[in-house]
């Protein structure tokens, strides 16, 4: 962590985040496919077969990439994971089960520690105002972790006024 004056930074301002998610954007859409075809058969006039590796939810590159980071990090969290998930069931719970339907088919019996959310980011020295990422599903959660000059604080949802 370092002091950065963002304010002064404007727009060059960088940081460092990890994704610890499971993607489905970007993939191989099935919209008008017909019910009975194997996927990998189907094309599209004038364009080359379609790359079945998008067909499913994958991890994100941070994910592959750091697996020992992500495991500390998922333990080191997981009380906090808990508690997001038990506040959200409790508050929300018709968004908790909307979010939680994606996290509840991953992959190979894929598991998230953040559930109901499909995974975790994190920004590092980052400067940021409460906000909701253009592709997330009805909710996001931000949580600022500081040193010991930061004190209190609670869940706030920006999207439903909480």
């Amino acid at each position: 962590m370092a002091w950065t004056d963002s304010a002064a930074k404007k727009r060059h301002f960088e940081f460092l985040a990890l994704h610890y998610c499971w993607w489905n954007r970007y993939s191989t859409s099935g919209k008008d496919a017909p019910s009975d075809a194997e996927p990998a058969t189907l094309r599209k006039e004038g364009l080359r077969r379609p790359n079945t590796s998008t067909f499913t939810p994958r991890m994100s590159k941070e994910f592959q990439q750091h697996m020992k980071e992500y495991q500390l990090l998922s333990e080191c969290f997981q009380d906090v994971f808990d508690w997001i998930s038990e506040t959200l069931k409790e508050l929300l719970p018709d968004d908790y089960k909307i979010i939680g339907q994606y996290a509840d088919i991953l992959p190979g019996d894929g598991f998230s520690p953040a559930y109901p959310f499909s995974g975790f980011i994190i920004n590092f020295n980052v400067s940021t105002r409460i906000h909701r990422d253009v592709n997330d599903k009805k909710l996001c959660i931000v949580m600022a972790i500081s040193g010991d000059t930061c004190q209190g604080g609670d869940i706030c949802f920006l999207e439903p006024g909480i």
